[in-house]
């Protein structure tokens, strides 16, 4: 589970473009707590977002540190399984 603001620093985009495709209904996530603009995200609503709205990614600012979580995130279960 992601904080909105860790998964827009390990997606290399805004805070402001995932809060947006919470908004819009792309990206599933849930308020963490009270705080109005504290979301959290699972790997699963990252997943979901990636395959239904595949630009909604630019895979460009994806910094490189986070290219191998980021491959991990969008195969899932795939990996392990042989």
């Amino acid at each position: 589970v992601y904080a909105a603001k860790r998964l827009a620093d390990l997606l290399g985009c805004g805070e402001a473009s995932l809060l947006r495709h919470i908004a819009e209904g792309r990206l599933a996530a849930t308020r963490d707590g009270d705080k109005w603009n504290h979301w959290e995200v699972t790997d699963a609503a990252l997943r979901t977002l990636i395959v239904r709205h595949p630009n909604a990614i630019d895979l460009r600012l994806v910094p490189p540190a986070n290219r191998a979580w980021f491959i991990e995130v969008v195969a899932g279960d795939a990996l392990t399984t042989k």
